[in-house]
């Protein structure tokens, strides 16, 4: 049974009982769509984000998390519903997946692979490399917690790590940015190159933050937003080269201006990124087109670049 360290991350108080009765599968603290009941959930990228949602959860004081270090058997590990809901419609001739699951709804497809989770065992290393998490069947005996760190995190640290988005795009293109920084804050000494990877990739970060932010807060505050994208058109977003967020923004913002638009034949979105960040300025260009050819020939790209 081959081992692998993962990592969870979840509030100081309830880091204590861990440490001496193991991980539990616990309620879900997704109201909308709960977790299976009988999984743990771990990750290799986002134990920050997630522990700062659970100490928000069940306190005031946020900044203050816990990250689980543990060794856990491969053979344990399944694949995160979440994950499963989130392939492209695109995949699922590849993957053998039954094609009328993926005319569902987005919550529809999360809750019908939660509770079939069994069937999608082999999945698992894909969700962690796609989208970084995973579930793990069963209780995790304390004997497997190789570490536990209770941090205090600074302004930046919580603001950069609380504005993480868990699909496939973010995961793209700021994967090794999240690693880097869980690394650091666990007390790593990086090499030379790690570091100056980490310094531009958090300069990257922020930019992207600070698009968001305006996107959303200035344009979007009276509008549905979901990090995997317009329920509608969810599948499509995958398609925007590591723009997944921006386009899931923009998606929104010509639905506004243009409510008879199909969404699923727009492509080719553009924002003047430096016009937006200087004065808030939202000059969105697009085109509508079918491409559903295009789209099969690069989820086949896709898959050979990750999968060879």
């Amino acid at each position: 049974m081959k081992k692998i360290i993962l990592y969870h991350g979840t509030d100081i108080e309830s880091a204590k009982k861990i440490s001496k009765s193991g991980l539990k599968p616990s309620k879900s603290h997704w109201n909308n769509c709960p977790s299976h009941d009988d999984h743990v959930y771990l990750t290799n990228t986002f134990p920050i984000r997630f522990g700062i949602s659970k100490a928000g959860s069940v306190s005031d004081d946020d900044y203050k998390i816990a990250i689980i270090k543990i060794e856990v058997s491969e053979d344990d590990l399944y694949p995160d519903e979440d994950y499963m809901a989130q392939i492209p419609k695109q995949f699922y001739e590849v993957y053998g997946l039954d094609k009328e699951i993926a005319k569902m709804k987005l919550i529809e497809k999360t809750l019908y692979y939660r509770d079939n989770i069994e069937k999608y065992k082999e999945f698992w290393k894909q969700s962690l490399d796609l989208l970084g998490t995973c579930s793990h069947k069963g209780r995790i005996k304390s004997k497997k917690i190789k570490e536990i760190h209770k941090l205090e995190l600074n302004d930046e640290s919580y603001l950069i790590n609380m504005s993480a988005e868990i699909n496939f795009g973010y995961l793209d293109n700021y994967k090794k940015f999240h690693q880097l920084e869980l690394d650091v804050l666990l007390g790593k000494k990086l090499l030379r190159c790690e570091k100056e990877m980490l310094n531009k990739l958090r300069q990257r970060v922020s930019v992207y933050n600070v698009i968001k932010t305006k996107l959303l807060m200035d344009k979007l505050n009276k509008c549905f937003y979901h990090t995997t994208g317009n329920p509608n058109v969810d599948d499509e977003l995958f398609w925007q080269d590591g723009q997944l967020i921006f386009s899931t923004v923009l998606h929104d913002l010509i639905k506004i201006e243009n409510p008879n638009v199909d969404l699923s034949e727009v492509n080719n979105i553009s924002v003047d990124v430096n016009k937006l960040v200087k004065d808030g300025a939202v000059e969105i260009k697009y085109s509508i087109q079918q491409q559903e050819h295009r789209a099969k020939d690069m989820a086949m790209k896709y898959l050979k670049s990750n999968y060879k």
